[in-house]
């Protein structure tokens, strides 16, 4: 069992572009802060293990969008959630801005938003000797503070101390440094030297080792680390597409013996679904008795399981839904006329409005420059099937006036479930506060030809207004000024419209 440090880690953050800095800036301040815990400890106390570098808080928003290999090698490509980013960038520097040697939040954003940050990190440092380190310190040029690290805040923790590079151990007075595999004494640390009072000593490699008294225990997520947590899973969503990205890119590392290929992410289109779920797939196929492959899947469904051939739409939203959440199982390469795609299946437990249970291996077809379609679906006895949400998908009956209000009132509903659900990316103005409902702005859903169906319904009841391309356009409620929350309701509106079967467009302006 690993103890608890005895007065906890702390963060060093230092500005790498501040004038007057000789570089390399972080080989200048370690120098700068070996040469400060000389002087405030003089007796050697002081215990820690000393790491540095960049937080690198990208990688939290990374997104594999392509994936590829050849004959001697596998790669990938990356993107970023640029929102995520900022939004950590923002959590990060509230919650390190703790403490009255700590940098004020803003110059930590500032900083951490410009990519100017070099970073020091000590496992364990007495309050006393950093108070004193953090006020020689403050005589040099590019010292932002000192931040105690919050072992409980997950993502605090490994941006700001288990991700930075160790550099050295520090314990009796000594700076330990460790030789290379080969046995070379090299890149001692800038003031290792003359640390005081007992210089630099090296020891042998030890392959990451760490000893166990200078280790960080495990601990609970704090209460602010849940927070950084919340935030985090609730801005942080990864596509059906790129969950098969990050598959076929395991297997690459294992599977030495497959073909070349590379399969690239679509352009993002407009579409409201993340899939296509074609129509006769479900009448023709699924729900068609007499047909000859089709057949004992409908018995299956409607005989077992108690799903109504007019209501298939209730069974396609459950495929959609679990689609969204799960991870693609028995993933297979495919190649097209127009290059590679995938093949996979998600296994998906259905109930029918009867309350009848079973389970279904959905296989989706993922075709170069394409979204998922789904291709077929076939009985399963799997024990990990994803169960989906109770779909937001109308009884069928005849459509008119009574049957248009719930669609818009379940719409509605879905929709302002959405708005509150989401977090939006803090907007930072110059000398203003930062604004914690981002950018300001709204969205419409439209519904074109407004003399038939839904459309006409709403230019007639008033729940719409009339669009100038012949359409109906409804409007984002006015719970807020975020425009991700009013585009969160716009597009979940739109995705229930879609799932009964009425096409609209969402749009996004800002204000």
């Amino acid at each position: 069992m690993i103890d608890q440090p005895k007065h906890g880690p702390c963060l060093f953050l230092f500005d790498g572009y501040a004038e007057g800095i000789e570089e390399p800036a972080l080989s200048s301040f370690t120098g700068l802060l070996l040469a400060s815990i000389s002087s405030a400890d003089p007796e050697g106390t002081v215990t820690a293990e000393l790491r540095g570098g960049l937080p690198h808080l990208s990688d939290f928003a990374a997104r594999i969008t392509a994936v590829s290999r050849d004959v001697n090698n596998s790669s990938h490509t990356q993107s970023h959630d640029m929102n995520l980013y900022r939004l950590l960038i923002w959590d990060m520097a509230v919650s390190l801005s703790v403490g009255d040697i700590a940098p004020d939040y803003r110059t930590i954003m500032k900083v951490l938003g410009a990519r100017r940050e070099e970073c020091l990190a000590l496992s364990d440092l007495d309050p006393g000797i950093r108070a004193l380190c953090d006020l020689k310190l403050r005589q040099t040029p590019g010292y932002l503070g000192c931040c105690p690290i919050d072992l409980g805040n997950p993502i605090q923790r490994r941006a700001f101390f288990d991700g930075l590079m160790h550099l050295a151990l520090i314990e009796a007075g000594t700076v330990v440094q460790e030789r290379t595999v080969e046995g070379d004494e090299d890149w001692a640390l800038n003031g290792a030297a003359q640390f005081k009072p007992n210089g630099l000593t090296w020891v042998d490699h030890q392959f990451g080792m760490i000893p166990k008294r200078f280790r960080l225990p495990k601990v609970p997520v704090s209460e602010r680390g849940m927070v950084s947590l919340d935030r985090f899973n609730r801005k942080s969503t990864v596509s059906v597409e790129g969950r098969v990205f990050e598959t076929l890119r395991n297997a690459t590392w294992t599977d030495t013996k497959g073909d070349a290929f590379s399969f690239s992410a679509a352009e993002p289109g407009r579409d409201i679904l993340e899939a296509v779920l074609p129509d006769g797939k479900f009448t023709h196929y699924l729900f068609n008795r007499d047909h000859k492959d089709g057949g004992p899947k409908a018995k299956f469904l409607m005989d077992e399981l108690g799903f109504e051939a007019e209501d298939w739409r209730y069974l396609a939203a459950q495929f959609y839904d679990a689609l969204l959440i799960s991870q693609p199982r028995d993933v297979e390469l495919r190649r097209w006329e127009r290059g590679y795609g995938a093949r996979f299946n998600v296994y998906v437990e259905v109930t029918s409005r009867k309350g009848k249970s079973g389970v279904l291996r959905t296989g989706w077809m993922l075709a170069p420059g394409e979204i998922p379609s789904l291709s077929t679906a076939v009985p399963d006895r799997s024990e990990h099937a994803i169960k989906p949400p109770i779909p937001a998908v109308l009884r069928p009956e005849k459509t008119g006036n009574g049957w248009w209000e719930k669609l818009f009132v379940l719409a509605d509903e879905c929709g302002r479930n959405a708005h509150d659900a989401v977090l939006p990316t803090p907007m930072v103005l110059e000398e203003f506060e930062v604004i914690e409902e981002g950018e300001c702005g709204s969205a419409y859903i439209v519904v074109k030809d407004a003399r038939k169906g839904f459309a006409r319904w709403l230019i007639n009841t008033g729940r719409g207004e009339r669009f100038y391309r012949g359409g109906a356009a409804i409007y984002s409620s006015s719970l807020s000024q975020s425009v991700e929350r009013a585009e969160a309701y716009a597009l979940s509106f739109a995705r229930v419209l879609a799932l009964n079967g009425v096409p609209s467009e969402v749009e996004t302006y800002y204000s």
